[in-house]
């Protein structure tokens, strides 16, 4: 139930930061898409327990320096530490 929380929690902030992306220049959306991509990968693996490849893509997507891309790496690595602290107490 916890994971399901954290989940949703970086959807909404992933879909509220995503909101923000005004007038950017192609290259800054570039990166913008590499970015998401990495967290998309990170998210799907921690949903498959993947934990080496989880730590790969979003250290990978901490490369992008963006207040949105903090903010949704913040909530990666969240997520990441809930699901594996959950099977740790397990």
């Amino acid at each position: 139930m916890l994971v399901k929380k954290a989940l949703w929690i970086v959807i909404l902030v992933s879909v509220s930061t995503a909101c923000i992306s005004v007038g950017r220049s192609k290259n800054a959306d570039n990166s913008e898409a590499t970015f998401n991509q990495y967290m998309t990968l990170a998210l799907e693996y921690i949903g498959r327990k993947n934990n080496d490849l989880v730590r790969v893509y979003l250290k990978t997507a901490k490369q992008f320096n963006s207040i949105s891309a903090m903010a949704q790496l913040h909530s990666g690595y969240t997520l990441f530490y809930i699901s594996t602290s959950r099977t740790c107490v397990g």
